[in-house]
């Protein structure tokens, strides 16, 4: 998924925390990275259709967050 940001450096790197590999039965896999200044690169891998969703959904809605906070100060 790619997404459109403020400053794709600094919101992709206050995401980056939530950059994993689960070994065990969700097989879940997150990589999120700037592709230039103005967008984000976010790669989920889950074998469970209901993980990958939600963790989606909470990646887009942590997006939001940020995006918001950025724009605030």
């Amino acid at each position: 998924m790619i997404t459109e940001s403020k400053d794709a450096n600094s919101i992709s790197s206050s995401l980056d925390i939530d950059n994993l590999e689960v070994e065990g039965s969700e097989n879940l896999y997150i990589d999120i990275k700037p592709v230039d200044k103005k967008r984000i690169r976010t790669v989920v891998k889950s074998n469970k259709i209901g993980t990958l969703i939600n963790t989606l959904d909470d990646i887009i809605r942590c997006q939001i967050v940020a995006e918001n906070l950025l724009s605030e100060n």
